[in-house]
Parts: structure tokens; C-alpha cells; sequence
């Protein structure tokens, strides 16, 4: 845009980050970007004969300083009035500049290092976190009624997982909890309104722990601790079950599972799985509202087969009934 006074342009366009006319008043209004800037537009206002006032304006949005704004009413000198108005036309002027003095007033010539330091920081802390976790437990509901996801840690290393957390811009709370009868420390955090980088973080810690434990169970089956005879074991099992469900699951007549009701869900989800019983799995009975055992009935494996038909004799000689089928009515 041509202009006709261009000097005066160029103070406006470097010491206010507003300009405009106002002609329901006749008035003129500019918004210094400093208060040294704003000393110079008042000098450039008097030394055209133009008189003015001043008010409070706040912070400048462009650097952050209180500024005093400029009213003053037009008419007063051409060169000043000409500038106004046409500044006011050329709305992209302003704009592109005040975006220029932005960037430069928050440039930070390191920031790409300092990121790329701050994204190794955070994968060592994940990867910390990784080594640490011992399991993950999600929508445990508090007495405060509130839900919460806990994370268990050795006690010892309590201290370095809220650390590692909080790198990863994660802030957990550290809470005693007696679930199902056990005393424990651990981190949690609400279950609800997760952050897509606190549920990217709970599915790798979650992997880490799943193929840590697959890890362990394969070299535990091959060290021969498997065998589905192994009398501590099984001897174990009997003392923690207590029923036994075969029912479908939801609205398919043709989908059964296995549902083991045990004292110590994780105890013997550890022997079950020791015993080479990978599928199974921890699930929470809405209808029993416990935390069960779960298989699928046509996945179970021989070995899966002869535990259940051992826990369930032990059930039989208790007098305790277990369900056997149940109708195919009952669903969980």
C-alpha cells in the first residue's frame, strides 16, 4: 500500500502495535509496544502539534509490558491523521509485524537442542519406569469415590517412579491400599479424562509388564515348574479357589468361559501362568463383583484342562457346588 506520509508510517509500524481511527468520535488510538516506545509516539504526536491523553492499557500482547494508550482527536495535524487511516486499511501491517516482534522476543536459538534433550529425558524415564513397574491395576474405586488406575513399585523404588512420572509430565499420588486384603503402597492417578500422552505411557508400561511376565512364565515352564502334577503347586491352587463358573459370555450362547474364583487373584494367576497357562486372564465379574480368572473355553489347552478338572474335584470334595455349564442362561 502506497502511503503518504511513509516516515511516519514507519514509527507507527515499529512502536505501536495498534493503530486506528475511531469515527464515531473523531478520535485516534494507539497502542505503544513498550513504554519506551510509547515516549516515542508521544514525542512524534507533540512534535506535530498534536495534544493528547493517556490511560492505563494493560500488558502489551506483544511484550508483555504495561503500556499507557494514546487517544487524541484527529483533525489536528494532516500528516498524523492521513497516517491513522491508512494504517487502519492495511490491517495485514500491523498484524505481520506484531507476529515478527513476537517470534524474535521468544526466539530461543537452543530450543532445538533443549528439545531433543527433554525427549531423551523422557524416554530414559519411560524407560526407567519400564524396568520398575511390577503391575498395573485400572479403575479401582476409592473410598474418596472417585476411580483411579494404581501402579505398583518396590517400596524402594517409590521415590524414583514419581520422579519418572513427573519428566514425563505425569503427577501421581502416592496412596496406601488394602485391596483385596493386602496392604501396599502405590502411585495413582484418576482413570478418567487421560491425556493421549498418559495413555500411550500406560500402554508401554502395560507391554513392559505383559512380556516381562510372558519372559518369566517361558523360563519357568522350560526350568520344568510346569508340570501340571507339581503337587506344591497345584496344592497351592486348591487352598486359594473357591468356585468355579462355565458360562457364555454376553449375547453369544457359543462363547463360554472358564470364571476362577480365587482368595489371591494375582498368587494364582502367577502359578496358573507358571504352569504354562498363558491365555488366562484377570477380569473383573460385575455379577460376583470380584476380580476372577478368566478363560476362554476354546482356547483351553490340556494342561489348562486338567488344572481346571483338578480344582474343580477339590471344590466337589469341600460339598461346595460349582456351576457346570449353569443353563446357558447366566451372563457376566
Amino acid at each position: 500500500m502506497e502511503y503518504s506520509y511513509p516516515e511516519i508510517r514507519d514509527v507507527f509500524t515499529i512502536c505501536a502495535e495498534a493503530v486506528a481511527p475511531d469515527p464515531r468520535t473523531n478520535r485516534g488510538y494507539i497502542r505503544p509496544r513498550s513504554d519506551g516506545m510509547g515516549k516515542i509516539l508521544q514525542n512524534i504526536l507533540s512534535m506535530n502539534g498534536v495534544e493528547f491523553e493517556l490511560k492505563p492499557g494493560g500488558l502489551s500482547i506483544v511484550s508483555g509490558a504495561n503500556v499507557q494508550e494514546i487517544f487524541f482527536d484527529l483533525g489536528q495535524n494532516e500528516a498524523i491523521d492521513a497516517t491513522v487511516n491508512e494504517i487502519s486499511e492495511d490491517l495485514d501491517l500491523p498484524m505481520r509485524v506484531n507476529r515478527l516482534f513476537r517470534r524474535a522476543a521468544n526466539y530461543n536459538p537452543n530450543a532445538r537442542a533443549e528439545h531433543a534433550n527433554q525427549e531423551e529425558q523422557k524416554q530414559n524415564a519411560l524407560a526407567q519406569l519400564k524396568n520398575i513397574i511390577e503391575k498395573i491395576e485400572f479403575d479401582i474405586r476409592s473410598s474418596d469415590g472417585g476411580k483411579y488406575n494404581y501402579f505398583y513399585f518396590p517400596t524402594d523404588k517409590l521415590t524414583t517412579a514419581e520422579a519418572a512420572f513427573n519428566t514425563l509430565g505425569i503427577f501421581t499420588q502416592r496412596h496406601t491400599t488394602h485391596l483385596d486384603g493386602r496392604v501396599a503402597t502405590v502411585l495413582r492417578r484418576p482413570a478418567t479424562m487421560l491425556s493421549g500422552n498418559e495413555l500411550t505411557v500406560i500402554h508401554e508400561l502395560n507391554e513392559a509388564i505383559r512380556a516381562r511376565r510372558a519372559e518369566q512364565n517361558r523360563d519357568a515352564f522350560d526350568r520344568g515348574t510346569a508340570d501340571v502334577y507339581s503337587k506344591a503347586g497345584i496344592d497351592e491352587l486348591k487352598k486359594l479357589i473357591k468356585f468355579i463358573d462355565n458360562v457364555y459370555y454376553t449375547n453369544d450362547p457359543h462363547h463360554y468361559y472358564y470364571y476362577l474364583y480365587f482368595s489371591d487373584v494375582d498368587r494364582a494367576f502367577d502359578i496358573m501362568s507358571e504352569f504354562g497357562v498363558w491365555d488366562i486372564e484377570k477380569y473383573y465379574s460385575k455379577s460376583q463383583k470380584a476380580r476372577v480368572l478368566r478363560l476362554d473355553k476354546n482356547k483351553v489347552s490340556p494342561v489348562a484342562q486338567k488344572i481346571i478338572t483338578e480344582l474343580q474335584r477339590e471344590i466337589a470334595t469341600r460339598g461346595i457346588n460349582y456351576s457346570n455349564n449353569m443353563g446357558g442362561r447366566f451372563k457376566v
